[in-house]
């Protein structure tokens, strides 16, 4: 089963879905806001790795 988290992002919003140790992060937000939800995906108690933390 997936699991939806939405990250708010002031009037945009980015969703983490999570299934297992798979992860697709849907990103609407502002650029303003990339340190924030890479941050968000790090506290995250499963492990997700971004290959590339400069382009997620």
């Amino acid at each position: 089963m997936s699991n939806i988290e939405r990250i708010k992002c002031g009037n945009g919003n980015a969703y983490l879905v999570s299934d297992g140790n798979n992860a697709i992060l849907i990103d609407t937000c502002r650029e303003s806001y990339r340190d924030m939800i890479l941050k968000k995906m790090q506290n995250e108690e499963s492990e997700f790795d971004c290959p590339h933390p400069w382009s997620c």
